[in-house]
């Protein structure tokens, strides 16, 4: 959300049509003048209406030549007056008046803020990781909770993602200088003290390099960081050969 309008010209229109129809559905809640939504739609007019903003956005769109300077210039106005006009609106709106709805589909950051609960229930949601393995060690995992989505967020009833992993005997023989960072075996996360958390759905998990073919094997939750009883529940166990 933000409070600058679309830049392009499609853009543009494609707000202008969603807002007109939301504000005209929603002028009585709002609290919007029937006087300033006449302006408004005034300026907005139609196809058949000249000097109006969908007059010549229909001249825009006309793919016959009608593109003239003059064209240009009437829709760059009346796009200019919509913007105004819809601004003067959006800032006699009380703030008590915004929901979230409201903000989302106008495109605002106007309105009071959420009032922000105490959670109470464990956190539901299992956290499903997506890992590449990129070098050195290095990997990238992205975190979602839907299995058919790969939308990555951190879930609203959750702030942080929590790790836990062990580096454990894999391809390679150990050796001298990792013989007592490698187990050979980690059946869960309770069994490491290899923890890191993270307050982004995206983040990288370093590996030293010299543990190249040992497996990287972690476990993976969702977590609140004011209230780590609630934590979700773990996911994995998720293994990985160290590259």
């Amino acid at each position: 959300m933000t409070k600058n309008f679309p830049t392009t010209i499609l853009g543009l229109f494609l707000y202008f049509v969603v807002v007109m129809a939301y504000l005209t559905a929603n002028a009585v809640r709002l609290g919007i003048s029937t006087a300033k939504l006449t302006a408004l739609a005034a300026i907005y007019g139609d196809v058949d209406l000249p000097d109006t903003y969908m007059y010549f956005k229909a001249l825009w769109d006309d793919a016959t030549g009608t593109r003239t300077r003059l064209v240009k210039a009437g829709l760059r106005a009346k796009s200019k007056e919509m913007r105004t006009a819809l601004s003067a609106i959006y800032n006699d709106i009380p703030a008590s008046k915004w929901t979230t709805a409201d903000r989302e589909t106008l495109g605002r950051k106007t309105g009071l803020p959420k009032t922000k609960e105490t959670p109470t229930s464990p956190i539901s949601e299992v956290c499903i990781p997506d890992i590449v393995l990129l070098t050195n060690g290095q990997f990238a995992i992205s975190t979602r909770s839907r299995f058919d989505k790969k939308h990555y967020a951190i879930p609203e009833t959750a702030d942080m993602v929590e790790i836990m992993y062990a580096i454990v005997e894999g391809k390679r023989k150990i050796d001298e200088t990792t013989d007592k960072k490698v187990l050979k075996v980690c059946d869960g996360p309770s069994d490491t003290n290899n923890k890191e958390l993270f307050k982004t759905a995206k983040f990288q998990v370093n590996v030293d390099p010299k543990f190249a073919g040992f497996d990287f094997k972690f476990w993976i939750r969702w977590t609140l960081a004011s209230h780590r009883n609630l934590a979700g529940p773990w996911s994995g166990p998720h293994t990985h050969t160290v590259g």
